[in-house]
């Protein structure tokens, strides 16, 4: 072999530090390891290579599950085993690695924390172009529920120190080993220098057999123990005296294995400045800590911060120390024994102690004025938990009083739910210490009220108090006084309007008013607006910003963030509709395409996750850009199969598509309609399908001669996984009101036409109907058949709910059908419909905050969203479940404007209701409450059209009432506490009972027949009646309770 020359051995050494800096390219955010001071954990390395080579080499990507006990060196292994095959080997080289912490994310409900995540996922791809096959490593997941969440990406590993049997959804799991090997032992002591001589010692009294046996191979507490430099027999039985002795006073932590004892030694060998340094960072309420800001509160430079930290690397008290990025984290175990040692014992810093050291020095840094500390990316956000750490309620409330401290957070963190969340856990703290909170309420409900308006970047915060809060409200006082001096002293906030208009009134009493956002959106693309949610939780929102203008974008925003995460521009883009699946994985947007023959509508469908449109084979076999149809839904055929549903441009064809990857290719599925369809909906609960067409032509000439001919309309629902057609249907087209009855029609001209038809598949089938302004229920036979009604038998089965003499203007269902929403007029309220029992029972009217011009229900929830669309398209979120939000019962079919009207003078709340059949008429019972008076009442409502027959004025008031099928028995419930005088000590006590009244209904009179007392146990917090029943056999009725106790532990 001839020798190296100089130029090639530059040569190879150049293409080896490139071949490096490539492969470094690959590992984002990979933890760094300690040079020396860890060790190959050669039991288990091997089987975590294996499976990471196999999700390498799966096309369809994969999972992977590592779970073991905290501090068994988890993080360390997989870091260690990925930059071996990504630098030595060279495997993950098409997309890279990134590792996210999931701890550090600062986890408020689910979407939020996704939308984190996908962000920085996203920024990844930015950076390094095509990378979709990157690996995701998910470190430190605490909680099963996350799971979900971060299996959504292609090909994932989530590092947990939770159990196989808390996490079941995973494909692949591998359980990492909790203790080290004693040759492991020896090996890590031996990477810190110990003395020599103790290494070599190998029987029962050895250093190393003492401390292998004491922590049973647990690997943080024999690191920890390592670095303590106990070089001698006299310093190893001394500092095992102090643990034993230690271990006694302290409860063990939760993990089985107690740390407490191993750190106070350890904390007692640092000189004092050290250690007040380390005890500091113990008290950081983020789990990653910026090197800056811990520099900053040791008041020394950032070179003395970094050699500081290298060192509590070395001992094991931090890790993943990146000098890079200026970020470490504490481990967590070491966290909590700290917590212990200084709430529990005598310790010279007391937890509390600590967090008031940390208070003071942010107070003297900015000389008392709280809002003039400079952002250090720590203090604006955390200092309200340091502060009730410390118990400092004067300093609490001070500071939550302090509008320019708010005013500054709220500028700095670009988002007032920081705030939101420092003001609630400042009144539970204030609460739990029985102090006065009405201010902060106040405050809170305001900011969530307004949140949107607080959210815009061109918004002063001072300036949305003083035109949002109500006057004559402490609020409003403490903005003006604040505006007023700071407007005298700072002309650089500029011209507030501080006489501006009052807020309006927050209905927290009747609204089940939740929350309200701000997007772009504006009036002329409101109508484009579309929502998805595969739970009820994760909330994204699709919607069209300067439609058909050079600026034209879509976007995908999610509601609980308003983070975007799917942004498209579409310059000059004519879009008519959009569409989300319930995932968010993917948009669908229809606008008008040239073809070689016409314009016609065309769908591109993306994925939201790389803003990729995908590829469309046709049933040609050809390949397109576009889906030419004119509706497309997305529905879930499996939980991991998505397929898309369409209606062809004419209208008469619907498709079945399959996403398959990047390729949506035609699954040969198509129904064949001879009439136009007008509408389709996805049923839910079900993989049905039901759409409906008209068989008849509006043309004028069948008007004249209506005997020959009858305008119908056909409903058909469909088995979409089988293809397979369940029923037809057959309902009038129009219908007109004859004699106070809604009845069949051929009359074009007078009658109400069919406009909406919605299937509910519940354990009732029903159908929603709406004819122009009626509303109405339409009950179907429980057998699954064809069925084409006569006029009587629709006259029976049709059950008019409202009638409306004003356009309705919206109309929206929730997804099972229990709740029907209205819009009558572009006003501030919405009507809604409550279906129980397959019948509408009660209604109500939700008072919105602003004028309404659009109502929908988010999928899979009993939420609506309002849509107002101004200069922005502002979003108010209403939970019609409510707990205090009233119901008023149905004593009237179908409901009208004039009975409104009347309900709303009427100041009667109803308490509860039944109903019955008595000799096959309809019975209803309604026990109400007058307001003015207090009196309580019990109606009665008999017949078809539920006409009022018995108004009964009741001596008290009662929980519950009951009424039994062909029984003229009603019972009234109650249950009260009472108190009592002992006769022999002369002490009242209090006693809990129930009351069962039973009335006589005979011939529409009401008479009391018999009370029947019985007791409860005395200490009853609370009394749910579950079911009642009645037994002929024997005449008993029967009722369930749930009675909740409340139970002291002594």
């Amino acid at each position: 072999m001839q020798p190296m020359n100089t130029n090639t051995k530059e040569m190879q050494d150049d293409f080896t530090m490139a071949k490096q800096i490539e492969s470094d390219s690959l590992l984002l955010n990979i933890p760094m390891m300690p040079d020396g001071y860890y060790i190959e954990r050669q039991n288990c390395m091997s089987d975590i290579r294996d499976q990471l080579i196999a999700l390498d080499g799966e096309n369809h990507g994969g999972h992977l599950f590592i779970y073991g006990p905290c501090g068994s060196g988890k993080t360390t292994a997989i870091s260690q085993c990925l930059r071996h095959l990504v630098q030595e080997r060279g495997y993950f080289s098409r997309g890279g690695v990134l590792w996210i912490y999931i701890v550090g994310i600062s986890w408020k409900k689910h979407p939020q924390s996704l939308e984190e995540i996908a962000a920085q996922i996203k920024e990844y791809y930015a950076e390094h172009g095509d990378k979709c096959c990157a690996l995701i490593v998910f470190d430190d997941v605490r909680d099963a529920s996350y799971i979900k969440y971060l299996k959504l990406f292609i090909r994932s590993v989530i590092i947990s120190s939770l159990t196989k049997a808390e996490i079941k959804s995973c494909h692949q799991s591998l359980s990492f080993p909790a203790q080290i090997s004693y040759s492991e032992t020896k090996q890590l002591i031996a990477n810190y220098q110990l003395n020599q001589n103790l290494l070599m010692m190998e029987d029962s009294n050895s250093l190393i057999y003492r401390i292998f046996h004491k922590y049973e191979g647990f690997l943080l507490a024999i690191a920890i123990i390592s670095a303590m430099h106990l070089n001698s027999e006299n310093q190893c039985n001394t500092f095992l005296a102090e643990v034993e002795e230690l271990d006694g006073k302290i409860e063990t932590n939760t993990y089985g294995q107690n740390l407490d004892g191993i750190i106070y030694y350890s904390l007692n060998q640092f000189e004092d400045i050290p250690k007040l340094r380390f005890l500091f960072i113990c008290i950081f309420k983020e789990d990653i800590i910026s090197t800056k800001t811990i520099s900053s509160i040791w008041q020394c430079d950032l070179e003395d911060a970094v050699s500081q930290l290298r060192e509590f690397q070395r001992i094991s008290f931090i890790k993943d120390m990146n000098e890079h990025s200026l970020q470490f984290r504490v481990h967590d175990m070491v966290v909590k024994s700290v917590e212990r040692l200084t709430k529990q014992l005598s310790y010279p810093l007391s937890w509390k102690k600590l967090h008031w050291m940390m208070i003071q020095y942010y107070i003297q840094q900015c000389h008392g004025d709280l809002h003039l500390f400079p952002d250090d990316g720590y203090y604006y956000r955390h200092i309200i938990y340091h502060i009730i750490q410390a118990e400092e309620q004067q300093i609490l409330q001070a500071i939550m009083e302090n509008f320019s401290w708010m005013a500054a957070k709220v500028n700095i963190m670009g988002n007032v739910s920081f705030l939101i969340d420092d003001i609630q856990m400042a009144i539970n703290f204030l609460k739990q210490n029985k102090k006065e909170v009405s201010f902060y309420e106040e405050l809170l409900s305001l900011l969530h009220q307004y949140e949107p308006y607080f959210q815009q970047s061109d918004m002063n915060f001072m300036q949305v108090l003083l035109l949002c809060a109500n006057a004559n409200t402490v609020v409003m006082e403490r903005a003006l006084q604040t505006a007023s001096k700071n407007f005298s002293g700072d002309t650089n906030h500029g011209p507030w309007y501080i006489a501006g208009r009052c807020g309006q009134e927050i209905y927290s009493n009747i609204s089940p008013w939740i929350s309200c956002k701000v997007i772009r959106a504006g009036f002329k693309d409101c109508n484009l607006f579309k929502c998805s949610s595969n739970d009820g939780e994760v909330l994204n929102l699709a919607y069209v910003i300067d439609n058909k203008s050079s600026n034209c974008q879509v976007m995908v925003t999610s509601y609980n963030t308003l983070e975007t995460f799917c942004q498209l521009t579409l310059p000059g883009e004519d879009i008519y509709e959009v569409s989300i699946s319930a995932d968010g994985k993917f948009l669908a947007i229809a606008s008008y395409i040239s073809t070689h023959l016409q314009y016609c509508k065309g769908w591109t469908i993306y994925n939201t996750y790389t803003n990729e449109p995908l590829e469309i084979i046709n049933e040609s076999s050809v390949t397109s850009a576009h889906l030419c149809c004119k509706k497309l839904k997305f529905y879930s055929f499996s939980k991991h199969k998505l397929m898309i549903l369409t209606i062809s441009d004419d209208r008469k064809k619907i498709d079945m598509w399959a996403i398959t990857g990047n390729r949506i290719e035609h699954t040969d599925n198509s129904i064949l309609c001879s009439k136009s369809i007008e509408c389709w909906q996805l049923i839910s609960h079900s993989h049905n399908m039901q759409f409906w067409w008209r068989n008849y032509s509006r043309n004028q000439s069948y008007c004249n001669n209506p005997d020959s001919y009858t305008p119908e309309c056909q409903i058909e629902v469909w088995h979409i996984k089988n293809w397979k057609r369940l029923r037809t249907i057959q309902i009038p087209a129009y219908i007109e009101n004859q004699n106070n009855k809604w009845i069949p029609t051929n009359n074009f001209n007078t009658g109400c036409e069919l406009l909406t038809a919605k299937c509910i598949n519940g354990q009732h089938l029903r159908l929603i109907l709406r004819y122009e302004n009626v509303i109405g229920l339409l009950a179907l036979s429980e057998v699954y058949q064809s069925t084409a009604m006569s006029c009587s038998e629709f006259i029976e089965k049709y059950q008019p709910i409202y009638y409306s003499d004003t356009d309705i203007m919206d109309m929206a269902v929730s997804d099972d059908g229990l709740y029907i929403a209205l819009t009558v007029t572009w006003d501030c309220k919405i009507m809604v419909f409550r279906i129980q029992d397959g019948v509408i029972d009660s209604y109500t009217h939700v008072y919105c905050l602003e004028q309404v011009h659009r109502v929908i229900f988010i999928p899979a929830s009993h939420n609506i969203l309002t849509c107002n669309p101004d200069h922005f398209l502002t979003l108010h979120r209403y939970n019609l479940e409510a707990n205090h939000f009233k119901w008023r019962f149905m004593d009237a079919y179908p409901l009208t404007n004039d009975k409104l009207r009347t309900d709303e003078i009427s100041k009667e709340r109803t308490l509860d209701s039944s109903h019955s059949f008595i000799k096959n008429v309809p019975v209803v019972i309604k026990m109400v409450k007058d307001e003015e008076d207090n009196r309580c009442k019990l109606k009665v409502y008999e017949g078809d059209t539920l006409q009022l027959v018995t108004d009964f004025t009741l001596n008290q008031s009662y929980d519950w009432c009951f009424i039994f099928d062909d029984l003229d028995t009603i019972f009234l419930i109650k249950w009260y506490r009472c108190s009592c005088t002992e006769n022999s000590k002369q002490e009242t006590s209090q006693h809990c009972h129930i009351a069962f009244v039973q009335l006589q209904n005979s011939k529409n009179q009401l008479q009391y027949q018999e009370r029947i007392e019985k007791q409860l146990p005395d200490d009853t917090e609370n009394v749910q009646l579950l079911q009642s029943f009645y037994r002929r056999s024997d005449g008993l009725f029967i009722f369930v309770l749930y009675v909740t106790v409340i139970s002291i532990i002594t």
